[in-house]
């Protein structure tokens, strides 16, 4: 059975994608919300959106789990570690120059697709996964989110997740994952 999955690459902000059901929110083990991302969702859902989801942590590296947001536009937030902060995660292979590898972006990028899965969610927006969170490069990391979302779409056909948006922040990662989306219809 085909998939009926649509990628769509958007020049944006994660948080003004208020069309889908779900946004992905690259964070750490303990599911702390930090940085620019974290920072803009506390100061749109308030301060308590934080606490619940480190009540849900902590999780291991490229592992994910979710939480629901009636105060925001979707419905659900997505948390994928892709950075760690647990004295194990310290014996886990990171990319020289980032703060995570490209291992766990992969698995970060499929347990996230599960979690929407999971929660029967037709639509979602994820950023290039832990490019602003630990320096990955956009480029390898768009060949690596790509490679997941293909893969989720081949194994699961009949998923209810019709609809996924990466989210790009700025001109380099659109430019980024276009171009790998290109390359990989081109072949």
């Amino acid at each position: 059975m085909k998939s009926h999955l649509v990628l769509e690459i958007r020049p944006g902000a994660l948080l003004d994608q208020a069309d889908v059901q779900a946004i992905v929110v690259p964070t750490n083990t303990e599911l702390m919300l930090t940085g620019t991302l974290g920072g803009e969702l506390k100061a749109q859902a308030g301060a308590a959106i934080d606490a619940e989801a480190q009540r849900r942590g902590p999780i291991a590296l490229g592992e994910a789990t979710h939480l629901q947001t009636p105060a925001l536009p979707f419905r659900y937030i997505i948390l994928a570690a892709v950075v760690g902060l647990r004295p194990d995660d310290l014996n886990r292979e990171q990319q020289a120059g980032t703060f995570t590898a490209g291992r766990t972006i992969s698995e970060a990028t499929l347990n996230a697709l599960d979690q929407a899965h999971i929660i029967g969610i037709e639509s979602l927006a994820m950023p290039p996964m832990g490019v602003a969170e630990a320096d990955f490069p956009v480029e390898q990391c768009a060949d690596i989110m790509l490679g997941e979302i293909q893969a989720f779409a081949a194994a699961n056909p009949s998923a209810p997740l019709r609809h996924i948006v990466i989210a790009c922040p700025d001109d380099r990662a659109f430019f980024a994952f276009n171009a790998r989306t290109i390359q990989r219809l081109a072949s």
